[in-house]
């Protein structure tokens, strides 16, 4: 009887700690390829950047230079790289101005 419920608890346990957590992953990252759109910035399981210029439910065209096209599945998608936010200049921290040195002296042989 208790050596049933100590394989259950094992079981148990092993669900929590390794399958549930990679689950979470899956669906994190199939929310991420189906959100991405025309115009964003990927980066490819292989490693390559490039911008996202066509989407459709078999076949993603990313753009990675001028002229050069890719045709990937959607799971190709590694993860979308975040734009970064222009500033406004309300927010801009203005940096102090340097101070001046001055050169360091000279010494002049005789």
């Amino acid at each position: 009887m208790y050596s049933i419920l100590i394989v259950v608890v094992i079981i148990g346990i092993m669900w929590f700690l390794m399958i549930r957590p990679q689950q979470r992953r899956n669906a994190e990252q199939r929310a991420m390829r189906q959100a991405v759109g025309e115009g964003a910035e990927v980066m490819l399981t292989s490693g390559i950047y490039g911008t996202v210029i066509e989407r459709t439910d078999d076949y993603v065209l990313v753009t990675v230079a001028d002229g050069v096209t890719l045709k990937v599945a959607p799971a190709a998608i590694g993860q979308v790289i975040p734009q970064p936010e222009p500033e406004d200049a309300d927010t801009a921290v203005a940096l102090p101005a340097p101070e001046e040195s001055t050169p360091p002296p000279t010494h002049e042989e005789n």
